[in-house]
């Protein structure tokens, strides 16, 4: 299929991030507990995942039933769809990043018993069988969409009637209270900065600046996807995570038991803002179930 500029960038944007974190230790068929050697990003700690947004994953894990036929929107590095297909799932796995899905095809010939196959498609312009799946997933992969009432549309007629949409994704929040909060832990806790370092970030965080160079189709969605999602889906559950502590919370170091205190410390304090409406999660977790 054809794969316009942005997407092929976009890509190799992730082919490029996907193997580095090969090259710190990801096996791509246990992903699942990946941990990076020196975590900067919550996403790359596969334990911090477990202690502070346990539930989407649990959540995903109880609704797949052997047989059902499942489809991971922007598959990335194949952990969801291995997952699924793991646990009885027939998986497909889509994504435009061209070299990983070549890759991950291959390793399937290890695993012959697992009903699972990745396929190299453009979510922007994909279309997908009507009727056909049971779950649909998209973890953190929505807002990198440009036509995403396009995709909204395929993904309700793909669905079979009643089944589900499961989303994890971005919810950009600009609140200076979010921020300074965000700021003082960062500034208090042993993190794998020192303390000018971490004020230089802060500052050049506060100035709109970013410690990496973001990926080519980074927030291309419309600004008001989730309510398109929302008005095209029946919601059944929605969860909001990491309020101020996303800049930091895996930046934490310290000797285990004192890590673990200090991460539950101010998970806890952010889960507590969150539920008072102080601030806004900035991870999202939906649950959305077909209206055909």
């Amino acid at each position: 299929m054809d794969i316009d500029q942005t997407s092929q960038a976009e890509g190799k944007y992730w082919e490029n991030v996907i193997s580095t974190l090969q090259n710190d230790g990801l096996d791509f068929r246990t992903r699942e507990d990946f941990v990076a050697k020196d975590p900067k990003y919550f996403w790359e700690d596969g334990d911090l995942m477990k202690m502070i947004m346990p539930y989407p994953k649990a959540f995903l894990k109880s609704q797949i039933k052997p047989g059902m036929k499942t489809l991971d929107l922007g598959s990335g590095s194949g952990g969801n769809s291995y997952l699924m297909a793991k646990l009885g799932a027939d998986a497909l796995g889509v994504d435009v990043q061209e070299e990983n899905i070549r890759y991950l095809n291959q390793e399937l010939k290890k695993e012959p018993e697992l009903k699972i196959r990745f396929e190299v498609n453009d979510l922007n312009v994909a279309t997908f069988p009507e009727n056909q799946f049971d779950l649909v997933l998209s973890w953190n992969s929505f807002h990198h969409i440009k036509n995403t009432d396009h995709l909204i549309q395929e993904i309700q007629k793909s669905l079979k009637p009643d089944g589900l949409f499961i989303l994890l994704e971005h919810q950009h929040t600009h609140s200076m209270f979010r921020k300074a909060l965000g700021a003082f832990f960062w500034l208090l806790l042993p993190t794998r900065e020192r303390f000018m370092e971490k004020f230089q970030l802060i500052r050049g965080r506060a100035h709109g600046k970013s410690e990496e160079t973001l990926s080519p189709a980074e927030d291309s969605a419309d600004h008001d996807y989730l309510d398109s999602l929302k008005k095209a889906f029946v919601l059944e559950d929605e969860r909001a995570y990491l309020g101020f502590t996303g800049p930091f919370i895996a930046r934490i170091r310290a000797g285990k038991g004192l890590k673990s205190f200090l991460v539950k410390m101010v998970d806890g304090l952010d889960r507590a803002f969150i539920k008072m409406r102080l601030i806004k999660g900035e991870q999202l977790f939906l649950v959305l179930r077909n209206r055909k």
